[in-house]
C-alpha cells in the first residue's frame, strides 16, 4: 500500500494516442518526487538529440509526497521539460489546485510526449483519461479557454492548465495557466505544449491520498497551521499580499531601474497603498493560511491576480510610475500567455538602446520604446504572441533577439545560461549574483541566498529602532552560522557566500521535491522547515525519515540536473553574470561605486563547485560524487558520451 504518494505515473503519447500508466517505483528510491523524479524521467527520456519543439521532447507534471495533504503550503508542483529559451533542463514550480487534483485522480506524476496532429486537449477523471478534439479553444486566451473547457465538462470542479496565443505562436517565453495567475511561467514550457498542439489538461479526480499515521499528521498540520498566522508575515502577507516586501525592496535599492542602470527607485511611491487603493479580494493556492495573491480588476481588461516578481518587472525596471497601467499591462500578458520576466527584460533592453541613439521607432515597427510608455509595452506584448515584426525578432528569446538586433544589443540583454534575470539586484548582492550564476536553468528562484536578501532589508524595513536592532542580531547570527563568517552578512562581500547559496539551494531543493511552498518556510522566516517536512514525511509514510535524508535527496537532485545540464553542453564559462556588473559602477544610493570583481566572483565558483564536487575546469560533477549519490548510471552515460566525443568532462 502507498502512502503520500499513490504510486503511479500517467504517460500519454499524443502522436500515437497511447494511454499507458506504470509504476512510480523505482523513481522513488532516489527521490521524494516532484522536481527530483521529473528530472530523472528527463533525464532516461530526453538526450542531446532531442531538442525543445521535437515530439521526443517531455513535459512532465510532477507532485510530491506532501501535495494534496493537509499540511499548509501542499498546494505546489513542479513542471519540467527541455526549455526552448535556453536549450537545457527547464522548470517551473506551480501552486494552485492542480497539483492536488492530480494526486486525487491517481496519479504522482503525468508524462506527455508527442504531437497532436491538430489540437487536443486532455481531459483525466480518475481512471478515465481522454485525447479530446481541441480546436473550439486553440486561439483562446488563459483564461477564456479554462471557462470553455469547464463548461463543455460540466464540471465546475474541474483543475485546468492551459496555454495562451503566445505558447500557440512557440513563443519561447510562453507560459502554462492555472486559474486566474498561477502558472509554470519560466523557460518557455508553454512553448513546449503549444509544439505539441496540447492547449489545455483538464483533471478531475475523486480518489484522496493515504497517511499512515492520519491523527499525528493533522497534529503537525494544525499546528504549523498555528504557527503560520502567529507570525509578523502572515498579518502583512493576508492582508498585504507581498507588496509591503515591495516597499522594502525599493528602500533597499534591491530592485533594478531603466534596464539595471541604477537601482534607486521613488521610495514615497509605496506599492502597498497601491494595492489597497485597487485590490478587490485575496487569493490563494489549496490549503494555504496566508493567500498572498492580490486580485484586481483592471477598467478595460478585466481580472488578474498578482504576486511577488511582476511588481519589479512592470515599474522600476521599465521606468514606469504608472501602477494601474502596470497592472493592466500584466493582465494582458497574463491572457496572451506571456512571461513577464523575460518580456519586460526584452522591453528594457530595447528601451535603454533607444535612449542611446542605437535603435530608432523605425527598428520598431513605429513603437516608441520610451521609458514607462505602457501603451507601447502592450502593443509590442500583442506583436511577440503573434510573431509579428520585431515581435517576430524578440518571439525567439533575449539571446536570438540580441544577436538578430545587434548595435550592441547583448551588452544590454542581462540573462545567465539564455535565461533573462529576475529584476532584482544581482550587480551589489554579491550572493545573489553566484546564486544566480549557477543556477540551473540561470535564474536565481532556487539558489538565491535569501539569508543576504533580508539581511540587505533590515534598517529598511520600518521597523522601531529596538525592532531592528532585534532583526540584526538576528540575521547576524544565522548568517555567521551558515556562512562561517559575519562578512556574509553584507551584500558586497564575497566571503562566505558560497556557503549561503548552497545552503539555500540544499533547502529550496527540499521544497522541489516534498512540493511545499518554500514561501511558508525560513526562505521568509516561515516555520515549515526541513525538520517539519522530515516529521510530516515519518508520519505520512509511517516510516521515518530525518532531515538528512531530505539533504542527501536535495543534493542528489541539485547534481543530477547539472549532470543533465553538462551534458547539453554547459560548462563553467555558462556560470556567469552580464559583463555590467563587472564594468560598471553603480552610479548612485546605498552601493553607490560598487561593482562585481572578476577575481573574487571566480574564486567563490571555486568554492562552490568545491562544495558541490564539480570539476573546477569544467563545472561537470566528478564520477565520485554522482556515484555517492548513487548516479552511477549517469557517470557511465557522461564518461561514454565523452569517450564518443559528444561532450566535453575536462
Amino acid at each position: 500500500m502507498w502512502f503520500l504518494s499513490v504510486g503511479k505515473i500517467l504517460f500519454v503519447d499524443l502522436t500515437n494516442g497511447i494511454i499507458s500508466k506504470e509504476p512510480l517505483a523505482p523513481y522513488n528510491e532516489l527521490f521524494f518526487g516532484g522536481k527530483g523524479i521529473n528530472t530523472k524521467i528527463m533525464y532516461d527520456k530526453v538526450g542531446p538529440e532531442v531538442k525543445p519543439f521535437d515530439p521526443d521532447n517531455v513535459i512532465a507534471f510532477g507532485t510530491g509526497p506532501l501535495t494534496g495533504t493537509p499540511l499548509p503550503g501542499s498546494g505546489k508542483m513542479d513542471v519540467s521539460t527541455k526549455s526552448p529559451e535556453t536549450n537545457i533542463l527547464g522548470s517551473a514550480a506551480m501552486g494552485g489546485f492542480f497539483g492536488p487534483e492530480l494526486k486525487f485522480a491517481g496519479y504522482d506524476h503525468l508524462v506527455i510526449t508527442g504531437k497532436a496532429n491538430k489540437p487536443v486537449y486532455l481531459y483525466i477523471e480518475n481512471d478515465y483519461v481522454e485525447i479530446r478534439d481541441g480546436i473550439n479553444v486553440w486561439g483562446k486566451d488563459t483564461l477564456t479557454a479554462q471557462e470553455i473547457i469547464r463548461d463543455e465538462l460540466n464540471d465546475p470542479e474541474v483543475q485546468i492548465v492551459t496555454i495562451g496565443p503566445a505558447a500557440e505562436k512557440l513563443v519561447v517565453f510562453s507560459t502554462v495557466h492555472h486559474a486566474l495567475s498561477n502558472t509554470a511561467s519560466r523557460t518557455g514550457i508553454g512553448a513546449v505544449m503549444g509544439s505539441k498542439n496540447l492547449k489545455a489538461v483538464a483533471v478531475r479526480g475523486t480518489k484522496g491520498i493515504k497517511i499512515a499515521e492520519p491523527e499525528k499528521f493533522l497534529a503537525i498540520s494544525q499546528k504549523i497551521n498555528y504557527d503560520i498566522r502567529q507570525t509578523p508575515q502572515h498579518k502583512e502577507w493576508s492582508e498585504l499580499g507581498v507588496t509591503k516586501l515591495i516597499d522594502y525592496y525599493y528602500n533597499a535599492d534591491y530592485g533594478p531601474v531603466n534596464n539595471a542602470q541604477s537601482y534607486v527607485w521613488d521610495k514615497n511611491w509605496p506599492c502597498s497603498t497601491l494595492c489597497i487603493k485597487y485590490s478587490y479580494q485575496r487569493y490563494g493556492c489549496f490549503n494555504c493560511p496566508i493567500h498572498c495573491m492580490e486580485c484586481y480588476n483592471v477598467e478595460g481588461v478585466g481580472v488578474g491576480v498578482m504576486s511577488c516578481q511582476p511588481y519589479l518587472e512592470i515599474t522600476s525596471r521599465i521606468g514606469n510610475h504608472d501602477y494601474k497601467a502596470g497592472m493592466g499591462l500584466m493582465m494582458h500578458c497574463q491572457r496572451l500567455g506571456i512571461e513577464n520576466i523575460t518580456a519586460m527584460a526584452l522591453t528594457s533592453m530595447l528601451m535603454e538602446m533607444r535612449q542611446r541613439g542605437l535603435i530608432t521607432d523605425k527598428d520598431t515597427d513605429g513603437i516608441p520604446m520610451e521609458w514607462g510608455n505602457i501603451d507601447s509595452v502592450i502593443k509590442l506584448m500583442y506583436k511577440i504572441a503573434n510573431r509579428e515584426g520585431i515581435g517576430n525578432i524578440l518571439a525567439d528569446g533575449m539571446v536570438p533577439a540580441a544577436k538578430a538586433i545587434g548595435r550592441g544589443a547583448e551588452y544590454y540583454a542581462h540573462h545567465t545560461k539564455g535565461l533573462p534575470h529576475y529584476a532584482l539586484n544581482q550587480h551589489s548582492f554579491v550572493g545573489q549574483g553566484l546564486g544566480t550564476a549557477i543556477a540551473p536553468r540561470g535564474d536565481y528562484v532556487r539558489t538565491s541566498p535569501d539569508l543576504e536578501c533580508c539581511s540587505g532589508l533590515v534598517g529598511h524595513m520600518g521597523e522601531d529602532e529596538q525592532g531592528e536592532k532585534e532583526n540584526r542580531a538576528y540575521y547576524d547570527e544565522k548568517i555567521t552560522q551558515v556562512a562561517g563568517s559575519i562578512k556574509g552578512t553584507i551584500p558586497t562581500e564575497y566571503e562566505g557566500k558560497a556557503k549561503m547559496v548552497a545552503y539555500a539551494a540544499d533547502h529550496n531543493n527540499a521544497c522541489d521535491q516534498t512540493s511545499v511552498c518554500k514561501w511558508l518556510t525560513p526562505f521568509f522566516d516561515m516555520p515549515i522547515d526541513i525538520n517539519i517536512q522530515a516529521e510530516a514525511l515519518t508520519y505520512g509514510f509511517g516510516k521515518e525519515v530525518i532531515t538528512e535524508d531530505i539533504l542527501t535527496a536535495s543534493r542528489r537532485l541539485e547534481t543530477l540536473v547539472r549532470a543533465y545540464n553538462c551534458r547539453e553542453g554547459i560548462t563553467r564559462r555558462d556560470d556567469n553574470l552580464p559583463e555590467r556588473y563587472f564594468k560598471e559602477e553603480i552610479p548612485s544610493g546605498i552601493y553607490k561605486g560598487f561593482k562585481q570583481d572578476r577575481a573574487k566572483f571566480e574564486q567563490t565558483l571555486d568554492e562552490y563547485y568545491t562544495l558541490r564536487g564539480w570539476d573546477l575546469k569544467t563545472g561537470v560533477p566528478t564520477r565520485e560524487t554522482l556515484e555517492k549519490f548513487g548516479l552511477q548510471d549517469v557517470a557511465d552515460d557522461l564518461e561514454k558520451r565523452a569517450r564518443n566525443h559528444l561532450i566535453r568532462l575536462t
